[in-house]
């Protein structure tokens, strides 16, 4: 009986304990809030990964078949990222075509649902947000260069979409050099690989691998604003 009563005390005991913690972090949550400003982002990119245990060798075999063979190490993990698409209808019909043809491969979705710009970062949000946009509009851009070339388009069809694309790159990493320099060292890195595509032939491979490279910028710019 005496065990029965001191159990209910303790239940009841660490009930109101719960409560307590709840609301107080309820309050500080709140006060967060306040000082934050949230934007909703909601975008997926659908990465098709290889499913190879030995990574490093698995790249090089994957860019001799026409894929990135990028390595991209995310939430802690490991991945050998095949190709990049922005549409999960895009990578599934291309995740079931190299299934029949006997491939393990798989489509991960990753999502970027929230940004949370605290502090200064509020005042600057809006161009932390047209910076991730660009990112964006280039990955579409790329996404079209690999489709063109799939689809027998010339290469200098093709170049002519890479060029001013590389020339804006290379005007946004001067203009954000200073307010945001990861941005722009991104923007710089991404130019310097088209330039050196300039001058030679195209291949679909290293145009999906810099799709790989855009993504994974993305993602690491975002991370600085996610809880």
């Amino acid at each position: 009986m005496a065990t029965s009563f001191l159990q209910k005390k303790l239940i009841y005991g660490l009930s109101i304990f719960i409560s307590a913690f709840i609301v107080v972090l309820s309050f500080f949550y709140g006060v967060f809030l306040s000082k934050t400003k949230v934007v909703a982002r909601f975008e997926t990119f659908y990465l098709l990964v290889a499913e190879e245990l030995r990574i490093e060798a698995g790249a090089e075999f994957i860019k001799l078949e026409g894929g990135a063979g990028y390595l991209l190490r995310y939430e802690g993990t490991d991945y050998l990222l095949m190709s990049v698409y922005l549409s999960e209808t895009d990578g599934e019909s291309v995740r079931v075509s190299l299934t029949g043809m006997g491939r393990a491969v798989q489509l991960l979705s990753v999502s970027v649902k929230y940004l949370y710009f605290k502090g200064e970062e509020k005042e600057q949000s809006t161009m932390y947000m047209s910076a991730l946009d660009a990112l964006k509009s280039y990955l579409c851009v790329m996404e079209r260069c690999v489709s063109m070339l799939d689809n027998g388009a010339t290469q200098e069809s093709v170049k002519r979409i890479l060029i001013p694309m590389r020339r804006q790159l290379l005007y946004l990493s001067n203009l954000y050099k200073t307010e945001y320099s990861p941005f722009a060292k991104l923007c710089s890195s991404i130019a310097t690989e088209l330039g050196e595509m300039e001058n030679g032939i195209l291949y679909t491979r290293d145009l999906r691998y810099l799709s790989c490279g855009i993504v994974d910028g993305y993602l690491r710019l975002c991370k600085k604003f996610t809880l």
